[in-house]
């Protein structure tokens, strides 16, 4: 926590520029600040107060009206702050704008915020001043009224912490012990329960959409979804069955259809022949009545066409000829392809038939295409590498675990070391201060007893002066007394004027005596004397006030002496009094001589400790290093598990172990079974095409055999006419001059029209005869009917087997499905119940009603109320004792309010019921034991300072006492405690004062030192 090292105040309050050094105090820290009432003590902490949040010490100050009354317009109002907070030192300067005469607004505010390492000050504040103000209280630790209620107890608020509510309390305290991270933590495990509650209800509506989607009915009571998969299984499991069932019945049905196919199909052709047959022998039967009109038109054509187509019969004779061999050669041809896809297709139906006998094997191998093809992924293929590497950092970690308990060992070594050797530490500084204190006390001694011997000294020489004065005012007397001139004084001028008018041998006016000589000085020698006689008078009267104002020091001298224990010291001789100084200052060598020891071992034991303090601090960087390491690890090895299931389920549904290998089983497979589906289809494509192939060429074969038929008829008819050809005259004359061409274009088109239907009739209908010679005419509508009704029960079976089969498999995927949601629901239920059961107890759904942060926080306030009131009981001199109030809820922050409990009257009382006094000294012993608590437990905040603002004076004297021995027995632990007080007895116990002065315009600050 914040300790000052010194600020300095500049037109702020009655400050005009103003330095305090706090490091003046050097091993005090307890001191008083004093001063006349409005000389600026208080404004020393709105300083500070003011520095670091912008504020004045107390709300009820306006921290706007602190700009000194004396400063000049262009005077800067600004605070430099310099402060230490766990051995790292902060300087913030924050200036108070003010408006200048004749300006509405004020000048730009400041806030500069530095950080100060070996002479360095390196500026951490931004531009900014809202972010600069949460720097401050993030590394402060403290709000203002927080900073108010713990470090500065103000006028009138330093019991605020004492009578706060819960809510407050709970503010300060989380901030002090830094518990925050305890909500955070629960608010964290909440969302991850909720998350996984969402993910449960997924889970859930998932495998009951799965469930519907299946489309099958349960029973109403059956809410298990294991039971439900358990009967969804057996459910496919029954109609896979009946499906198997619905394949064979299937096959028979396809060849109880075949047959069927081919009866109707031969009926069909049979019947076609029977049509042809009646409409070749209805053709023949009109032409035949035809024929005797065309015999005529016949033997007028071949009269008149003798000369003029003999040489056209022979071409068409040649052209017959040609074209009965391009008939042959497409018989033959047609022939040929017709043996040939007859082979083909007898090929492709025995492959097809060997496809078949595959069908088994490809939907199984089909199954296991689809039912694991979720396997192919990118997450299993690494996933043996995976466990290898995490079972490695398996061996890492208890590698971590051994190494951190070794340097745990080491460091508990270390810190038992330091302690030992703090303990040596301390008591040397302890000796030092009493060896102190004993040559201050014989230097002390010394000076006086110096000074009291010099005394006697100048008063012995001042006796002796007077000794000798007082003989030589004898000596001076008698020397009066030769003379004769009584005891008159004599008028030396009124003896010189007449001494000028005397004349030698004339009578002196005077004694009328006759005068002999002029230069007669017995007058001026009797005068001589009498003024050395009164100067020596004079001397004597001084030099004995002298002598009564130095036995007056002298006194004061033997006073103070027998204040420490040289009650005697009027009754020594002098030499007495030097052996004492003598021994005096032999003590002090010999205190010193030890103290330069003691010096030098408290350095080297500091220099041990900084050595220890240094080493300490790298193994714990090193322990939480490796503890941080230790973290990463179960992070990473709790996925261990999960991932040894994925691949345990993997092996089990692939048969692999290896990736790869199911990766190359897998393509390798789903390629055969493509292939295999895609030579089916081609096989069924292939024999589709080779059977209309044949039918084609059977249907080519008999057109091209008829065509045959009747042109090699045709070629003997012209064969015949050419040998009969004879031409009457009676012809050639009739037709001489008439277009004999176009008459017998006419004629020959009707004859030869009629001859080739005749003839090709004739010959249809003699084949068709002899083809249906001994043969029935079928019932095509029943055959029709029979195959109809054979096709329609087949394509019934067809459809069903391939819907149910279409269905079993979507149904296979589905329920593979439901079974692997299940999984991971059951797996996610059994997590989800345990977060659960911890989130309720950690946000007070417990048997105390309290969370876990209140929980702390209410055990941190114990052991507070514990160390205030080892104090307390003191003050109240065994009377009161802090509690806590008992209370619990959850809902809310409880359980930090405080009572007391009054041993007089054996019962708990409410703390505002407490006086003024008591009210302070309860205040002073809580904000006492918090700082206590929180360096025991160097939480991230040390309180290593705390100022009070009055208060001692609502107490009585033995109260007052027991406070003042209090506070002085706090300076062992090194914290620094600031009073502001008028009470005299603190002015006369306490050594340590910072006294504020004022002249009336300006105050001043200066440390006194008793």
């Amino acid at each position: 926590m914040m300790r000052p090292i010194e600020i300095e105040i500049n037109n702020f309050g009655p400050f005009k520029k103003e330095l305090i050094d706090f490091r003046q105090l050097k091993h005090h820290t307890l001191f008083l600040i004093t001063g006349k009432t409005g000389a600026g003590k208080t404004t020393i902490f709105d300083a500070m107060m003011f520095a670091l949040y912008g504020t004045a010490s107390t709300q009820s100050r306006n921290f706007k009206a602190l700009r000194n009354q004396h400063a000049q317009d262009h005077e800067e109002s600004y605070i430099r702050f310099l402060f230490a907070i766990q051995n790292k030192q902060y300087e913030v300067i924050r200036n108070l704008p003010h408006v200048k005469e004749g300006k509405k607004t004020p000048i730009q505010s400041r806030l500069e915020f530095y950080e100060c390492n070996d002479k360095i000050k390196e500026k951490i504040s931004t531009h900014k001043k809202s972010e600069t103000n949460e720097l401050i209280k993030s590394i402060v630790k403290l709000n203002a009224d927080q900073f108010r209620q713990i470090l500065i107890l103000p006028q009138g608020e330093f019991k605020k912490f004492l009578v706060s509510d819960s809510e407050s309390k709970n503010d300060i305290l989380r901030t002090l012990f830094n518990t925050k991270y305890l909500e955070e933590m629960v608010k964290k495990l909440k969302e991850k329960v909720d998350d996984k509650i969402e993910t449960k209800k997924r889970y859930e509506h998932s495998i009951e959409l799965m469930i519907r989607q299946l489309d099958i009915e349960l029973p109403n009571d059956m809410i298990d979804y294991g039971k439900q998969i358990d009967t969804l299984i057996q459910y496919y499991d029954a109609e896979l069955m009946l499906h198997r069932n619905d394949v064979e019945r299937l096959k028979d049905y396809e060849s109880k259809f075949n047959k069927k196919l081919e009866a109707l199909q031969s009926g069909e052709k049979l019947n076609e022949q029977y049509k042809k047959l009646e409409q070749y022998r209805n053709t023949y039967n009109e032409l035949k009545k035809q024929k005797s009109s065309i015999d005529s038109k016949r033997a007028l054509i071949e009269q008149l066409t003798q000369l003029d187509t003999y040489y056209k019969i022979k071409k068409d004779i040649e052209e017959l000829e040609t074209k009965i061999a391009e008939i042959n050669q497409t018989i033959q041809t047609e022939k040929d392809n017709l043996q040939k896809y007859s082979v083909k297709r007898q090929e492709l139906e025995e492959k097809y038939e060997e496809k078949l006998l595959l069908d088994n094997e490809m939907e199984q191998l089909n199954h296991y295409l689809i039912s694991n093809k979720r396997f192919l992924n990118v997450q299993y293929k690494s996933i043996a590498d995976e466990i290898k590497q995490l079972e490695l950092r398996l061996t890492t970690l208890d590698k971590y675990k051994k190494e951190k308990i070794q340097l745990q060992d080491q460091y508990e070594m270390i810190k038992d070391e330091i302690k030992v050797n703090e303990k040596f530490y301390l008591e040397q500084l302890e000796q030092n201060i009493k060896i102190n204190e004993v040559i201050s006390q014989e230097q002390q001694k010394s000076e006086l007893l110096n000074e009291y011997r010099l005394q006697k000294i100048k008063i012995i020489e001042l006796q002796n002066q007077m000794s000798a004065l007082q003989e030589n005012y004898q000596v001076i007397q008698k020397e009066l007394d030769t003379f004769n001139f009584g005891n008159g004084e004599f008028d030396k001028h009124s003896i010189e004027v007449i001494k000028s008018q005397l004349k030698e041998g004339q009578n002196c006016p005077v004694c009328n005596n006759k005068v002999l000589t002029i230069n007669d000085i017995s007058h001026d020698k009797y005068h001589q004397l009498v003024t050395e006689q009164k100067a020596n008078e004079s001397e004597i009267n001084n030099l004995a006030n002298k002598i009564k104002w130095e036995n007056e020091q002298c006194n004061k001298y033997e006073e103070k002496l027998a204040s420490i224990e040289f009650s005697s010291v009027n009754h020594m001789q002098l030499k007495e009094v030097e052996e004492i100084i003598q021994k005096t200052y032999k003590t002090i060598e010999e205190n010193k001589i030890i103290k330069e020891k003691n010096d030098r071992d408290v350095k080297t034991l500091k220099a041990i400790c900084n050595k220890k303090q240094t080493e300490s601090e790298k193994f714990e960087k090193k322990i939480k290093s490796i503890s941080s390491d230790i973290e990463k690890l179960n992070d990473d090895l709790a996925l261990l598990p999960v991932i040894k299931d994925k691949y345990e389920s993997f092996i089990s549904e692939t048969t692999f172990e290896s990736y790869e290998s199911f990766e190359q089983y897998y393509i390798h497979n789903k390629k055969e079974y493509q292939k295999y589906i895609d030579e089916v289809n081609q096989l069924k494509i292939s024999i589709d095409n080779t059977s209309k192939a044949i039918t084609n060429n059977n249907k080519t074969i008999e057109h091209q055999s008829d065509m045959l038929m009747i042109n090699n008829k045709l070629l003997e008819e012209r064969m015949t006419t050419m040998r009969n050809y004879d031409i009457p005259d009676d012809i050639s004359v009739q037709y001489e001059s008439e277009n004999i061409e176009g008459i017998l274009n006419d004629l020959n088109d009707k004859v030869k029209t009629f001859d080739n239907d005749y003839k090709q009739f004739e010959v249809l209908k003699n084949e068709y005869e002899m083809i249906l010679e001994g043969k029935t005419r079928p019932d095509i509508i029943k055959l029709q009917q029979d195959y109809e009704k054979q096709k329609a029960a087949k394509n019934a079976v067809f459809e069903k087997v391939n819907r149910d089969k279409s269905h079993l498999q979507i149904m296979l995927k589905a329920i593979t499905q439901l079974e692997n949601e299940y999984c991971e629901y059951n797996n996610h239920m059994r997590d989800i119940v345990s977060e659960m059961k911890l989130y309720e107890v950690l946000n007070g759904k417990n048997e105390l009603k309290l969370s876990i942060e209140n929980y702390v926080l209410i055990y941190y306030l114990e052991q507070i109320l514990k160390l205030s009131n080892e104090r307390l009981k003191k003050m109240s001199h065994h009377r009161y004792e802090l509690v806590r109030k008992i209370e619990a809820d959850a809902r809310k922050r409880s359980g930090l309010e405080i009572e007391v409990y009054d041993f007089h009257a054996n019962r708990v009382r409410d703390i505002s019921s407490l006086s003024g006094g008591e009210t302070f000294i309860a205040s002073l012993c809580l904000a006492l034991g918090l700082s206590d608590y929180v360096m025991q437990q160097s939480g991230g905040i040390n309180l290593e300072s705390v100022f009070i603002d009055e208060g001692f004076g609502t107490l009585d004297q033995e109260t007052l006492d027991t406070a003042v021995d209090v506070l002085i027995e706090l300076q062992q632990s090194g914290k620094l405690i600031g009073i502001i007080s008028h009470v005299q007895s603190l002015k006369e116990t306490i050594p340590a004062m910072l006294k504020v002065t004022s002249d009336g315009f300006y105050s001043n600050t200066s440390f006194v030192f008793k």
